[in-house]
């Protein structure tokens, strides 16, 4: 196996919490009007509250 060094496990670290943080604020900001596009769909008689 291959050792890699603590500078670059370090930098992947932040870089896969980089991405991580970025998708989750993508993901947000898509929904941020989720709540009124739910109220406005019609439920058949069946569906749970």
């Amino acid at each position: 196996m291959t050792r890699v060094s603590l500078s670059k496990q370090i930098i992947g670290i932040i870089s896969w919490l980089a991405i991580i943080f970025i998708a989750a604020a993508i993901g947000g900001a898509g929904s941020i009007n989720a709540g009124s596009c739910y109220e406005q769909l019609v439920l058949p008689h069946w569906a749970p509250p």
